[in-house]
């Protein structure tokens, strides 16, 4: 797929890394291997609290949704008891005294009130699988963006001991040349200026490298200390589909959309509830009691005979009319009819949000694809010019301004390159999770 950040065939992480990562790693643990985005990401994932309480509201939807499905199901009791009351009042074991029973309910049909609390609970469970899809789309985005912004700083740092060592250098000739005659000391001035310079451009890149380390360990949710070590990822120049299929993705997959029509669903149910209530409620109920004490004290024989005679059951149909509330029940249809005409308000302003947001998305990674070729071709451009005014120096045919102001253009054109690189990566992981997918697709 288009919108994969890295070439599939990354090796699966093993269960007994999985089983190191599982808890917050510390300052003094020893870590000899390299981490890849892959096992960044399961890590972060295992340890997000977030991603813990929608997993965890997650199962209490499911367990929500079992309850409901019990009250369809019949109730059977075992109950017992011991009693003295002022006529036998001694503590003896007589059938005056103890009581053992079994009891049976089931209410096989109330209007429909059950089946509806099944479909409503049977929604919610899909309401907080959508917000479980949702938070892990934001952990794994938001790990990507940290992962990314530490390579680049890597990147960055990396550019800039480059552009000391090529100071120093210019630095060197500079010297030579004044020593020979050759140029003036104002040359070496300016070498040094330069030299210094570069020297604080490399100074800030170190603390922006220890800055992006300790925010990728907390979204790690590890120790912010911990001299974590990742490794570069290969940078993949895709074309997108068309604005048109990332949009229909979108509208069948964002999680945020999904919820929105299950939040539809929602105030539909209570909107049938409340209609309910303004109709005749009509109940069916069958119960079943057994004198068990009879059976297990008694010694009295389990025959069909004596389960007839020591039991009794009961079927009860019951009408009611509702007839006067003072308006409650109304005020509750028009408020639930209220609440579902919100929802579809909503679901149409997220719709339109969500819209907007892919088209957002699609044109930063188009813009990223087409910034990586501009810069790409300004790198070569800048390479080629101080190359030849560095030649020109050499030659005594151009000021040391000519090389500072070539190497300067070089520095920039570099670190434009570098950014338009993570910039294009983020900007695939932000339209796939604008697309309602994965920013990035785990091993299987």
């Amino acid at each position: 797929m288009w919108n994969h950040i890295v070439r599939r065939g990354w090796a699966s992480v093993s269960i007994c890394i999985l089983l190191l990562y599982s808890y917050p790693l510390r300052a003094d643990s020893t870590l000899n291997d390299t981490l890849t985005l892959t096992e960044c990401i399961e890590i972060a994932l295992n340890n997000s609290p977030d991603l813990r309480i929608a997993r965890n509201n997650l199962r209490v939807a499911e367990l929500n949704l079992q309850d409901m499905k019990t009250a369809i199901a019949p109730t059977i009791q075992l109950s017992g008891s011991y009693d003295l009351n002022n006529v036998y009042n001694r503590l003896e074991w007589t059938p005056n005294h103890y009581n053992l029973g079994i009891n049976a309910t089931l209410t096989p049909f109330n209007s429909g009130r059950n089946l509806i609390n099944i479909a409503q609970a049977r929604n919610s469970l899909a309401i907080q699988r959508q917000i479980y899809r949702n938070t892990e789309q934001t952990v794994i985005l938001n790990l990507i963006r940290k992962y990314f912004n530490l390579l680049k700083s890597q990147a960055m740092l990396k550019l800039y001991e480059e552009n000391l060592t090529q100071k120093k250098q210019q630095l060197e000739l500079a010297r030579t040349r004044f020593e020979l005659g050759l140029a003036p000391k104002s040359d070496v001035l300016k070498a040094e200026v330069e030299v210094t310079r570069a020297e604080v451009d490399l100074t800030q890149a170190k603390g922006q490298l220890e800055l992006a380390r300790m925010e990728l360990n907390d979204a790690l949710g590890i120790d912010l200390d911990y001299p974590i070590k990742i490794k570069q990822v290969e940078s993949i120049e895709e074309q997108p589909p068309s604005i048109d299929s990332c949009i229909a993705i979108a509208l069948k997959e964002r999680p945020d959309l999904l919820r929105a029509q299950s939040d539809i669903m929602s105030n539909v149910y209570n909107l049938k509830l409340a209609w309910l209530e303004r109709l005749p409620y009509l109940t069916i109920t069958g119960s079943y009691h057994l004198t068990a004490d009879r059976f297990v004290f008694d010694g009295i024989p389990v025959t069909r005979t004596n389960l007839n005679r020591y039991s009794d059951w009961s079927i009860s149909l019951g009408l009611s009319f509702p007839i006067f509330d003072a308006g409650k029940t109304w005020h509750a249809i028009k408020m639930a009819s209220l609440y579902l005409d919100n929802s579809r308000l909503e679901y149409d302003k997220l719709k339109r949000s969500a819209i907007l947001e892919v088209q957002l998305a699609y044109v930063d990674m188009v813009t990223g694809l087409k910034k990586i070729e501009l810069t790409r071709k300004q790198l070569k451009a800048a390479q080629l010019s101080y190359d030849i005014a560095l030649g020109r120096y050499r030659a005594g045919i151009a000021p040391i301004t000519e090389v500072i102001d070539a190497s300067i253009t070089l520095l920039d054109s570099k670190l434009s390159y570098t950014n338009a690189i993570y910039d294009y990566l983020i900007a695939k992981s932000r339209l796939a999770v604008a697309m309602g997918q994965l920013p990035y697709k785990l091993e299987d």
